[in-house]
């Protein structure tokens, strides 16, 4: 069995000629299963398709855990404030040892 096959969209998206009009993914797994993601016009966190700030925390803090981020819940309340902060070198400090910088 072919282990990668890709076929490519010539038709373009409406909002954006840039884009196809929708991506699919489909998986043929080695028992005969078949999962289909059916067509999808927007990934999640696209202005069309969003995502809530729960959903949008918990991303960021699963990739900054797996980056090795020694508190990924303080980082990201850390950045929500950013915009309050008048100084950067008072966000770094407060940042380096919740990422785990010396």
């Amino acid at each position: 069995m072919e282990a990668t096959h890709i076929t490519l969209r010539d038709d373009v998206s409406d909002d954006d000629p840039v884009f196809a009009p929708a991506d699919r993914v489909v998986a043929h797994l080695a028992d005969g299963t078949v999962i289909d993601s059916g067509e999808v016009a927007y990934a999640r966190g696209h202005a069309r398709l969003p995502v809530s700030a729960t959903e949008v925390r918990r991303k960021f803090t699963d990739c900054a855990r797996h980056g090795g981020c020694a508190d990924a819940d303080a980082l990201f309340d850390l950045l929500a404030r950013l915009g309050g902060i008048a100084d950067l070198r008072m966000f770094a400090a407060r940042a380096a040892p919740l990422v785990g910088a010396a």
